[in-house]
């Protein structure tokens, strides 16, 4: 898709330390309408929503919480 481009093309031009998701089926754009673009949001592995920034983020405030995030045993967020 268009979306996916832009973000592929952005993903290169700004190179992050972690996996960036594609949201094809709108399903985070229905729930969040987000207003801009990248919105960068944290989900753990249970699925929650820990951390959620508009346009660029800090950085350094997004790899403490996926630090922690992923220090964390499985099942912690429940």
């Amino acid at each position: 898709s268009e979306d996916a481009d832009v973000v592929k093309g952005y993903s290169k031009e700004h190179p992050v330390p972690y996996r960036v998701g594609i949201d094809d089926e709108k399903s985070f754009e229905q729930a969040f309408s987000p207003s801009v673009m990248p919105t960068i949001w944290i989900v753990d592995r249970d699925g929650v929503v820990r951390g959620a920034w508009l346009g660029i983020g800090d950085y350094a405030a997004i790899e403490r919480t996926i630090r922690q995030l992923v220090s964390a045993p499985r099942g912690a967020s429940k």
